[in-house]
């Protein structure tokens, strides 16, 4: 039996830590047809380009999904430090007095 490949699909998922017990999957897939010129056969090497071509689109795909996430878990981060570190400073200027 021989087998032809006419079509890629590609799937990249990550996961993001945000910190509480909470996380973010983000994930993207995608979908190719490899259509070779007429009397052309598809060879490893198409199949091979057309997963490479989509890998590099899923990757940079969940990148992009990710910088609104980690932008925001970080000032999050921020925000809970500089408010510990408030709290911290009143405790110490508190006992001082």
């Amino acid at each position: 039996m021989k087998v032809q490949v006419k079509t890629v699909c590609v799937e990249y998922e990550r996961k993001f830590n945000l910190a509480d017990y909470e996380s973010q999957n983000l994930k993207a897939v995608a979908w190719a047809d490899i259509v070779p010129d007429p009397g052309e056969t598809i060879t490893i090497e198409m199949v091979a380009a057309a997963h490479k071509e989509l890998w590099e689109e899923v990757k940079e795909t969940v990148k992009d999904q990710a910088m609104p996430v980690l932008v925001k878990r970080n000032a999050d981060r921020a925000a809970k430090s500089a408010q510990a570190q408030r709290s911290l400073e009143s405790a110490v200027n508190h006992k001082e007095d």
